[in-house]
């Protein structure tokens, strides 16, 4: 997605989703579009937000959030994720409440920035876990069940994916 968002750059707006898939694959939905790197921080859906807005006006963005202190404890437990995002990040101080910081000045924008899009939908995983899927219905006014969606929320050995969503056959992207 990174090299996508690159070649739109000087575009003028407008839907370039065909693009999109051309470049990234012919999915319905693209999820969690981080990039796992070592020596880097890279989070596309946070730093290029406003240009997936502005080449994808017609699609749904979905943020769901926690509290800082559940987000840094889910961190803190995934692997070595800590250390390598302390270290990767462009955050002051370089320890965990200057990535603490980081998300939440993350949240505010994404929040601000989806009050602009044609289509968006804001929650938090921890407060009403049961009733995702009653956001997600209702938002995209569906009937669909919780088998159905494949919302998942489960602990499991050596890394924390509490919260975690799993859809269907036709995502992109972790879940």
């Amino acid at each position: 997605m990174t090299r996508w968002v690159t070649g739109m750059s000087g575009q003028p707006p407008g839907d370039r989703s065909a693009e999109l898939r051309a470049a990234c694959g012919d999915y319905d939905v693209f999820a969690q579009v981080d990039h796992e790197a070592f020596d880097a921080c890279m989070f596309p859906q946070v730093f290029f937000l406003h240009t997936l807005m502005t080449y994808l006006p017609n699609a749904c963005f979905i943020l769901n959030t926690r509290p800082t202190n559940k987000w840094l404890d889910s961190v803190r437990h995934w692997y070595d994720m800590m250390p390598r995002l302390v270290d990767a990040c462009p955050i002051h101080p370089k320890n965990e409440t200057g990535l603490g910081e980081w998300y939440d000045r993350h949240k505010i924008r994404a929040s601000l920035a989806l009050r602009s899009a044609r289509c968006g939908l804001e929650f938090n995983i921890d407060e009403d876990p049961i009733g995702l899927t009653t956001h997600l219905t209702q938002f995209f006014n569906i009937n669909s069940s919780r088998h159905c969606l494949g919302v998942y929320t489960h602990k499991s050995e050596g890394r924390d994916t509490s919260g975690s969503t799993r859809h269907g056959p036709n995502v992109a992207g972790h879940g």
